[in-house]
């Protein structure tokens, strides 16, 4: 997809101990999802770190301190991008 929109494909994973996603996941407002979840998730982590360098990204970022995931900022731009419809 970002191939055909001649944008960079980039993946940004979050390689954090199952405690720190659960304890994340506590403080989310209105968006939490059960601990059974969160653990299941977390143990299928390593096989998905381990393939994900094989999907063809044009970046990987693999962020494994929760200070620097939880000061993460995300920003798309693109010079010749068209303004977004009002």
């Amino acid at each position: 997809l970002a191939a055909r929109f001649d944008m960079p494909a980039v993946a940004v994973v979050f390689d954090l101990s199952p405690g720190q996603y659960l304890a994340h996941n506590r403080l989310r407002p209105g968006r939490r999802v059960e601990d059974d979840v969160v653990a299941a998730q977390s143990a299928l982590m390593g096989r998905a770190l381990a393939a994900i360098a094989e999907e063809g990204f044009d970046r990987l970022f693999v962020l494994r301190e929760p200070q620097v995931a939880g000061a993460l900022t995300v920003e798309r731009t693109r010079a010749d991008m068209p303004a977004p419809l009002a």
